[in-house]
């Protein structure tokens, strides 16, 4: 039985310059086409899977664009009788009241809004389509809406942002007071806009005091940093998220979207006009990928180490017949500054997290 459950909604109304992932422009016609695609592909590993979801997360790509009815008619495939969190990314400039409403009505149940910063020149540098008062007014929609749910997403590492400036965008967070917080440190990648401009980052030291501040200032407001990169009020973690993290089954659907199905793992094109061919003539499982014990014992390891929990020794033993310390005692040794092993948990100290990982490769290489 598979409870985690991710659809991918690849359109954007216009691509930021340091995203990654695959999205494509956005027009009413294109995304209706692609639901019914979306649609069929779930009913055919219906058939083959049992799926329930207790966590759905709609993410992109701007999810904040599809319409009511498309939202609904994915949700209607499944059985939704154990489903606790559904989430929905949204982009400010992309929020209107009436479908915020709507959406609540029909079990979303928990947003997360692409803040990125409340300074305007940085919004305007990250090519994002809303302003700093846009925040503010689609957080308050938001709660007006009946969302008592609400995650925010925070970039930092900047070229030219200063400390002023993040601490700018924190108040206005905190002003705000959302359950969850998602912080990202902005990285370059391969064939992303960015990286064909040439974009340079701010040295490493720049970016991990500022990574160290958003730690301390999030936690002295009563924050749990449960993960590297997140933060939530008492209650309130990503129940979606963490299942990936405890290397849970999951299963997701459209273009360029990843399962892993427990014993292997698949994942669709990451082209358009192949995952509609792909359906079109009902193949199933592409890119597959057959997980042998060491490339799940590497996952259970990259997985686990981001929590501040940290990895569960003894489950780890037992779930592949041996033993953590003795297999690991040479990256154990190499970096024991750097780690803690409390009540059978080892984990990072919080002063690894931005070093994380150079830490977790040396444990799977």
């Amino acid at each position: 039985m598979i409870h985690n459950v991710y659809l991918h909604f690849p359109f954007c109304l216009r691509k930021c310059g340091y995203c990654s992932f695959y999205s494509i422009n956005y027009t009413r016609e294109s995304s209706e086409d692609y639901i019914r695609y979306v649609v069929d592909e779930i009913n055919a590993y219906s058939t083959l899977i049992a799926i329930k979801p207790q966590t759905l997360y709609f993410g992109g790509g701007t999810p904040s664009l599809m319409t009511l009815d498309q939202v609904v008619r994915v949700m209607d495939c499944f059985d939704l009788s154990e489903l606790a969190e559904c989430t929905l990314e949204a982009n400010p400039a992309t929020i209107e009241r009436k479908k915020l409403a709507e959406l609540k009505a029909h079990g979303v149940n928990r947003l997360s809004i692409g803040f990125q910063s409340f300074r305007d020149r940085e919004l305007q540098f990250l090519e994002r389509l809303h302003t700093s008062e846009d925040n503010y007014r689609v957080f308050r929609i938001a709660r007006d809406s009946g969302f008592d749910n609400i995650s925010v997403d925070l970039m930092f590492g900047l070229p030219g942002q200063r400390l002023e400036d993040l601490v700018k965008s924190i108040d206005a967070i905190m002003e705000l007071n959302p359950e969850h917080i998602s912080t990202y440190c902005l990285s370059i990648e391969d064939a992303t806009p960015f990286a064909r401009k040439g974009v340079k980052l701010p040295a490493d030291e720049i970016t991990a005091r500022f990574y160290r501040y958003i730690r301390e200032r999030l936690q002295d407001d009563g924050y749990e940093q449960y993960e590297i990169s997140n933060f939530s009020r008492r209650g309130y973690m990503s129940q979606h998220n963490l299942n990936y993290w405890h290397n849970s089954k999951f299963i997701g659907f459209g273009v360029s979207a990843h399962s892993n199905i427990g014993d292997f793992r698949y994942h669709n094109p990451s082209n358009m006009k192949d995952y509609c061919s792909l359906q079109q003539d009902d193949r199933l499982y592409p890119n597959r990928e057959d997980l042998d014990k060491l490339e799940q014992r590497k996952e259970f390891i990259i997985n686990a180490l981001r929590l501040s929990k940290g990895l569960d020794i003894e489950k780890f033993n037992r779930l592949f017949a041996t033993s953590f310390c003795q297999i690991y005692q040479k990256s154990l040794e190499k970096h024991n500054k750097f780690l803690d092993i409390e009540n059978g948990f080892l984990k990072l100290k919080p002063d690894a997290y931005f070093v994380s990982n150079e830490i977790i490769m040396d444990f799977i290489d």
